[in-house]
């Protein structure tokens, strides 16, 4: 891990240069039961330490940059890549166009990412990068008024605060509109005796909490550029602070002159106080700590001075300090000097880091906190006729809602074009956690064909009055929705009028009425006379023979 040397240059110092022993990691077993569950997706292409990794906003994670400790030596690389903690991959992109090291990184407002300064293995560097997440590719931008850029915060008015320097220690401000930096004056706090600044937090308000290595610690309002004091706090390096969900700040571990620590502090932003918070369970130096969605802050990894690396985490209620530390499980791999993120779906992802040996390529998940499945429902674009049936295509919408981690994909709309009894259509949502859920809506009987009619009788079709059981009768088919029943019209070839209507009921149906047969009786009533017969059968989809089936009747005496 590397150190800053007042009034010198920033050089790396070693495990052994800290006279940390060379021993084996702590226990990876929890000495206790553990809450949410740790995953280990795919590997890195590339072994890192001393990297950024970046929540995305569609649930992956931007890994770039670091130190790489291979048995081949040491070196700083441009290599970046995509981890999707779903999926379990971890997918190359583009390199940025500078190696770098223990730079400042920020997501923007718009999605993308700012990378900014950090350095390579003896010289400051002063570039700047954007990656669009929507495209994998990066972009160069203006680049930072000083060298060795290494914390960064975004502001309420959207503007980016990066501290860090090679010499002597600066800020800066970045406004991703413009593409431009501007110094930003530290207060005196942070610059006695050539300090630094080893945490930089984004505040609720839109301000930013800098906490320096003498604990020294400010505020910064970029609505009026101006620091207020924020008190100060035990002095410690290689810390890991955190904003909590309820908008204060926990800085827990790092490591005094001679080792690392277990102590934590809480700062309030409305007090504008810090106070001791729960001890650590292990001394933790170079750790890493998130925030899960339900409140919770998780730590794991770093370097203990006693033991070694750490594969051990910890979790802490912050609604409840008085239950302390709680064991969270282990990392397969011990390390120390990796990167931790919360992404949007509710997990830590935490990448790279040093083993104590080299810089790893590994790659591990705590689960978060919500294991409900999302939301879905479904419904089609609009009712269908009283018997349930449709004469058009049908849109099916889905919604989809997640209390947790939030939705992640939704199905989109499904549209039935097909005739057919019994369809459905089938969506499945997905929650930022990988929870899924599916819904089907159905069944949906879609029928575009009017049916069809006969008449059994001959053309013409002499009645000799009175008539005894005499009757009209033919057959009526559909080929989907099935007969409802045929409408019989007898017309007066004498004046043209309407003169009796009936309502045949299907009979002798075969399944699903799709072919049936009708009769009416002729009633004795009628009078004589000469009559033109229509016959339309109507099917549950609400169609008609459009021609229907005719015949003439003649009634004589």
């Amino acid at each position: 891990m590397k150190y800053a040397t007042p009034g010198a240059r920033r050089v790396l110092l070693t495990v052994s240069a800290l006279s940390f022993a060379a021993v084996a990691s702590i226990d990876s077993a929890s000495a206790g039961p553990s809450v949410g569950h740790w995953s280990r997706p795919a590997d890195m292409s590339v072994p890192r330490y001393m990297h950024q990794a970046v929540a995305l906003d569609d649930g992956r994670v931007l890994v770039a940059g670091g130190y790489r400790a291979e048995p081949s030596g040491l070196d700083v690389t441009a290599a970046a890549e995509v981890v999707d903690p779903v999926a379990g991959t971890s997918t190359p992109v583009p390199p940025m166009a500078h190696p770098r090291a223990e730079f400042a990184a920020a997501e923007l407002a718009d999605g993308r990412v700012l990378v900014a300064g950090g350095q390579t293995l003896d010289s400051p560097n002063f570039s700047a990068e954007v990656f669009d997440p929507s495209s994998n590719q990066w972009r160069r931008t203006a680049d930072v008024p000083f060298g060795n850029a290494s914390r960064a915060a975004v502001l309420g008015n959207g503007a980016v605060l990066v501290f860090g320097g090679w010499e002597s220690y600066a800020a800066a401000s970045y406004n991703p509109t413009t593409d431009a930096w501007s110094m930003v004056t530290l207060p005196s706090a942070l610059t006695v005796n050539n300090n630094s600044v080893h945490s930089l937090v984004a505040l609720a308000d839109g301000t930013a909490l800098a906490i320096s290595v003498n604990g020294a610690t400010a505020t910064y309002n970029p609505f009026t550029a101006s620091w207020t004091t924020a008190g100060s706090v035990e002095a410690r390096r290689e810390t890991v602070a955190v904003r909590t969900l309820d908008g204060k700040v926990l800085m827990l571990g790092g490591a005094d002159a001679t080792r690392s620590r277990t102590s934590t502090w809480v700062y309030d932003p409305i007090a504008r106080t810090w106070a001791a918070g729960p001890a650590l369970s292990h001394p933790r130096v170079a750790a890493v700590a998130a925030v899960l969605p339900d409140g919770a802050v998780l730590v794991a990894g770093g370097y203990d001075t006693a033991q070694g690396p750490v594969a051990s985490a910890e979790l802490l209620a912050m609604d409840d300090l008085g239950q302390g530390w709680q064991p969270a499980g282990a990392m397969q791999v011990p390390r120390y000097g990796a990167a931790a993120v919360t992404t949007r779906g509710g997990d830590i992802v935490i990448s790279g880091g040093h083993d104590g040996g080299f810089a790893t390529k590994a790659v591990e998940v705590f689960g978060n906190s919500d294991q409900q499945p999302p939301t879905i429902t479904g419904a089609p674009d609009r009712v269908p006729d009283v018997y349930g049936w449709y004469i058009d295509p049908v849109t099916v919408t889905f919604t989809c809602s997640d209390e947790g981690s939030g939705v992640a994909a939704c199905s989109e709309p499904v549209t039935l074009n097909t005739e057919g009894r019994d369809q459905s259509a089938t969506g499945t949502a997905v929650d930022r956690s990988g929870n899924t859920s599916t819904t089907t809506v159905g069944p949906i009987g879609i029928d575009f064909t009017a049916p069809t009619t006969t008449i059994d009788t001959p053309a013409v079709t002499l009645v000799a009055r009175p008539v005894v059981n005499g009757s009209l009768s033919g057959t009526a088919s559909d080929t989907v929705s099935g007969v409802l029943g045929v409408r019989v019209l007898l017309w007066s070839q004498a004046d043209g009028t309407l003169y009796r209507e009936f309502i045949a009921p299907p009979a002798n149906c075969t399944a699903h009425g799709l072919a049936c047969q009708w009769s009416v009786a002729i009633p004795n009533d009628m009078a004589p006379g000469v009559y033109d017969v229509t016959a339309q059968a109507a099917d549950f989809a609400s169609h008609v023979d459009p021609f229907g089936a005719t015949t003439r009747l003649v009634l004589v005496r």
